[in-house]
């Protein structure tokens, strides 16, 4: 998948958040940890030994601990969309933190068994580890969604949240086909460039538009490239 389907392929799951899509959440957390067991499975096979590594051992106990956290925060603010509970955004800051623990935890483990690896074996890894940073990236995406839509209701009240949400959707496509990126790409562009025309009469929405993450620096693959190519750490 190139850079620019990468990107619109995160952009229309945040689409899909926006429109209240879970299931599709639900569906793409169980994908993820379908991935993850498979990554898992392919290390131990091509090198037998590393499966008794206690470093191997923990970083991937401390993965499953650190999603299974950010798991429970997403599925606290999807409830207070769904109902009048009240959860605390401040936790939001923890989660961020945990997402970043949880970067450097697989970016520890690619890179543990990526120099043990030959060039054939490699190339798989990788392509392993690429698929598992998109599927992140899009629960990552429903996550910002979610609480963007929380933290909106809670400064506007729902009536005048739901109004903000419905303008952002009205300037995005109903979704974004992986068979024409570089159209959605730039449509998504227009719009963020037409919410920072228009902020002084839209308020909020220029920062909802940006917390949203539709606009992204990097897609999965150049993240990939970049971390495959950090110090290793062990």
């Amino acid at each position: 998948m190139s850079e620019s389907n990468s990107n619109v392929f995160v952009l229309s799951r945040i689409n899909k958040a926006l429109r209240g899509d879970f299931q599709h959440l639900s569906e793409a957390d169980s994908e993820l940890q379908g991935m993850l067991k498979d990554t898992r499975s392919f290390g131990e096979r091509v090198l037998p030994s590393i499966g008794s590594d206690p470093t191997w051992k923990s970083r991937w106990e401390t993965a499953e601990s650190l999603l299974a956290e950010i798991r429970l925060y997403t599925a606290k603010l999807r409830e207070e969309l769904e109902s009048e509970a009240t959860s605390p955004l401040a936790g939001f800051d923890a989660v961020v933190t945990r997402d970043e623990n949880l970067h450097e935890t697989l970016h520890g483990l690619s890179s543990q068994l990526d120099r043990a690896l030959d060039i054939d074996d490699r190339e798989d890894w990788r392509e392993l580890w690429q698929s598992v940073e998109g599927q992140l990236d899009v629960i990552r995406a429903y996550l910002a969604a979610t609480r963007a839509r929380v933290e909106t209701r809670r400064k506007h009240g729902e009536a005048e949240s739901e109004r903000l949400r419905q303008e952002v959707l009205s300037h995005l496509p109903a979704d974004a086909s992986l068979e024409d990126p570089a159209k959605y790409s730039a449509e998504y562009e227009r719009a963020f460039q037409q919410f920072q025309r228009d902020k002084h009469r839209t308020g909020g929405l220029i920062d909802i538009f940006k917390g949203l993450l539709l606009i992204q620096e990097e897609g999965p693959e150049a993240k990939l490239r970049r971390r495959l190519h950090e110090p290793a750490d062990g």
